[in-house]
């Protein structure tokens, strides 16, 4: 409810195509569509916030990285028993 209260201000202030509102609204969609915790997002955020509008530049996230997170999560899943994820 909150959030979007956050999200209604943001459109209201600024519009729908102000960077705030879309990296919310982004962010939003991350939260409620990815499953997997943080290195299941990475990509989607790759994907989304440097190819697709351009927030960061590709040498702050690294497809390297995204390579180690990708693999970090596979390794989790197959250990989903344990608690050193």
């Amino acid at each position: 409810m909150l959030w979007g209260g956050v999200m209604v201000l943001l459109f209201s202030r600024f519009g729908w195509e102000h960077t705030l509102t879309q990296m919310g609204w982004f962010f939003t969609k991350a939260a409620l569509l990815t499953f997997g915790g943080a290195y299941a997002v990475l990509p989607y955020v790759y994907q989304g916030g440097v190819e697709q509008y351009q927030w960061l530049p590709v040498h702050r996230l690294s497809r390297r990285s995204l390579r180690r997170s990708s693999s970090m999560a596979r390794s989790c899943r197959k250990r989903a028993s344990t608690l050193d994820c």
